[in-house]
């Protein structure tokens, strides 16, 4: 299970990938998934009220199976803009890890109708630490890029949480992008500070989960060179995600994440404004 990498994977995505996606101006609408997911809202039990321990645990057989279904809308303006549609089909095998209490996550990804795929191992703890970096490679029609440096502090508080309780945490990523015609020359990595708090429990599938919102801003000043070109460009992005955590198990069953995303440079006339839905679901 990834956290919030989802969005700094995605300001890649939009600074040098998507481009090569199929895109067609629509009306921007999004449905509703909690129907689609079968969530349910339920009251917390005597337990729950007195605080769960929120943690990722390796599921039985040691290997999982997700989807995540995008949508992606860009140059949004007055109710409409360029949409395009990708699912993701992730495998993910978990082995014991080097550290004490750690495991290694080994993640393969492909995309529906696309070539090429995506490659990540990390070594963490049960809390979301990320505590070393093995290997992350990104290589399909949606971009290509080599993940150099990834840290995570704990993305669950230690000890049980209680509804209402509110926690902090941070991600950060340095990206070597690779292309023929557009080079990243900034040096700094890209990084997120979130803010998360359990707000309440439902059933998903028929599983008990906690239900952990995560709030998210990120601001990256990025340097491209496109051909002979130099562009500065700014990207705000504000993300909130809906996490449904079987915390019993420590399995992620479903999560919900929208964003919204502006774009401006001072080199040319860019201002673009962007929001997304991902929807990720455990198939099995």
């Amino acid at each position: 299970m990834k956290k919030m990498n989802y969005a700094l994977i995605f300001t890649c995505l939009l600074v040098f990938g998507c481009a090569g996606l199929p895109f067609q101006r629509a009306t921007v609408f999004f449905e509703d998934p909690i129907g689609r997911l079968g969530i349910e809202e339920i009251e917390p039990d005597g337990w729950e009220l007195g605080g769960v321990d929120l943690h990722l645990g390796i599921p039985d057989g040691g290997v999982e199976k997700s989807e995540e279904k995008n949508i992606v809308f860009t140059q949004i303006e007055k109710g409409e803009g360029l949409k395009t549609e990708f699912t993701r089909y992730r495998t993910d095998s978990y082995r014991k890890g080097f550290q004490e209490g750690s495991f290694i996550l080994r993640s393969l990804s492909r995309f529906e109708g696309l070539k090429g795929e995506v490659t990540e191992e990390v070594e963490m703890t049960a809390r979301g630490e990320i505590v070393r970096l093995i290997e992350g490679y990104h290589d399909s029609k949606m971009g290509k890029f080599r993940i150099t440096d990834w840290k995570r502090t704990p993305v669950f508080p230690e000890g049980r949480a209680k509804m209402g309780d509110e926690w902090t945490y941070q991600e950060e990523m340095q990206i070597e992008f690779e292309s023929g015609w557009v080079k990243r020359q900034t040096r700094e990595p890209y990084v997120i500070r979130a803010k998360s708090k359990l707000t309440g429990f439902a059933l998903v599938s028929g599983r008990r989960c906690a239900v952990i919102e995560t709030e998210a801003f990120q601001t990256q000043l990025e340097k491209i060179k496109v051909l002979w070109k130099e562009l500065n460009l700014e990207i705000y992005s504000d993300i909130r995600e809906w996490m449904y955590l079987d915390y019993r198990t420590g399995t992620v069953i479903a999560r919900i994440v929208r964003s919204e995303n502006r774009t401006t440079s001072p080199d040319a006339s860019i201002m673009d404004f962007g929001q997304s839905l991902s929807v990720y679901s455990l198939t099995e």
